[in-house]
């Protein structure tokens, strides 16, 4: 016979995402206000240099971010929820990207656990960590980027300093992720000459949501199933370019 309280637990969840991804939205959309429109080109000349630099569809990204994660009921027992930096680096090619991510944390535990062989006590300091990759699909509009993506999170847990002075290891749990980050340029770097500005380079304020799908308790036998965790923060993203030296240009500008 099925449980009704997992129907319950998931209609929350559900719910609790939906609300998420809407204050995500509101939020994007009044930072859309402030962004700068996006009249940039794809290539400018130099005169003085006689060459042409052109962007090209790919490079890099930094970001780091303020990190929320609500757990299943079961795991909320030992580990509540709680904020946490986030840290990604990543890099795209048109409009796919992919991206590393590494999201520390240390709490105090709600109930004492033991791995097997050592025991982290009641209210003994405890690390959550979550660390893996992102794969989606950016899909540009003039003042911000929607980018769904789905993604692999290993759930690591570790108490580095115990009442016996011992570092205490747990298995790790593997989550498949799947969420949406909403994008707004509020500064852009580049070069601008009269021709125009060849946007090389942006900050962008990025709220998003996820939704995280797996067991927690590979880790520990009582952890319960699914989380899940919203960002807001800050990303620098820059574009690859290619500077064409053309021969036909003199240095004085003469033809």
């Amino acid at each position: 016979m099925k449980n009704p309280n997992n129907k319950i637990a998931i209609c929350a969840n559900i719910r609790k995402t939906s609300k998420i991804l809407k204050f995500s939205l509101v939020i994007t959309l009044v930072l859309a206000r402030l962004a700068t429109a996006s009249d940039d080109i794809d290539s400018i000349e130099i005169p003085k240099t006689g060459s042409e630099i052109k962007r090209l569809n790919s490079g890099y990204s930094i970001d780091v971010h303020v990190n929320k994660i609500d757990y299943s009921e079961k795991t909320n027992k030992y580990i509540k929820d709680h904020f946490g930096p986030a840290f990604k680096v990543g890099g795209h090619m048109n409009n796919v990207f992919i991206a590393a991510f590494f999201k520390p944390w240390t709490e105090e535990l709600q109930n004492s656990i033991n791995n097997g062989q050592d025991t982290v006590l009641q209210y003994e300091s405890i690390n959550p960590i979550r660390t893996g990759f992102e794969l989606g699909y950016s899909l540009n509009f003039k003042y911000l980027d929607a980018d769904p993506y789905v993604g692999i999170n290993w759930f690591i847990l570790s108490a580095g300093k115990t009442k016996e002075k011992k570092k205490v290891d747990f298995n790790s749990s593997k989550l498949m992720s799947c969420g949406l980050n909403l994008k707004v340029p509020v500064f852009n770097t580049g070069i601008k000459t009269e021709d125009g500005f060849l946007k090389l380079g942006s900050f962008n304020v990025i709220a998003g949501a996820e939704y995280l799908i797996g067991d927690q308790s590979n880790t520990y036998s009582s952890f319960g199933k699914n989380a899940v965790a919203y960002s807001f923060g800050i990303q620098y993203k820059m574009y690859n370019y290619d500077e064409i030296f053309k021969k036909d240009k003199k240095s004085n500008g003469t033809n």
